[in-house]
């Protein structure tokens, strides 16, 4: 920021600074510290879930709609998590 700058603080846009020079939207490193957490959490959750489907699946599994379904929408989270975490 050069001389004569200045940031604007307003407590419900705490996550964003905003600079005189330019505007720039910037999540803080808490945010993305818990968002990074959250993403964490979700992959370990969605592991666990289809672990213990597997496990308990006889069998093709193959024929269990409810793990093939599970399957699906843990890979698809996954691949959206990996984007998101490739875009900050």
């Amino acid at each position: 920021m050069g001389a004569g700058g200045f940031v604007l603080c307003v407590p419900a846009l705490r996550p964003w600074v905003f600079t005189s020079s330019s505007i720039n939207i910037l999540p803080s490193a808490s945010d993305l510290t818990k968002q990074q957490n959250d993403f964490k959490i979700t992959l370990k959750t969605l592991e666990d879930n289809l672990l213990s489907r597997l496990s308990s699946a006889s069998g093709n599994f193959l024929g269990d709609t409810a793990l093939v379904e599970n399957l699906e929408t843990t890979k698809r989270t996954a691949a959206e998590i990996v984007e998101k975490v490739q875009r900050q």
